[in-house]
């Protein structure tokens, strides 16, 4: 789910990135980033699920570009 805020401009900045606004490495390092921060700060937050659900949706992302590198 994208919130509204996230497509102000018609595109979000996940799929901007996705479609070569930065780098593959850049991507997957994001990606990578996301995935460590969420994992480590989620046992700190009221909500712990909420950054745990963030957390799969980056790796999920980060599935999808590896399938990507393995099928071309």
């Amino acid at each position: 789910m994208t919130t509204k805020y996230y497509t102000a401009n018609g595109l979000s900045p996940i799929e901007a990135m996705k479609n070569g606004f930065v780098t593959k490495e850049e991507y997957r390092g994001f990606l990578i980033g996301n995935v460590l921060k969420y994992i480590n700060r989620f046992q700190y937050k009221d909500d712990a699920l909420s950054d745990l659900y963030k957390c799969r949706r980056y790796v999920e992302y980060l599935i999808e570009l590896e399938k990507n590198d393995n099928d071309e």
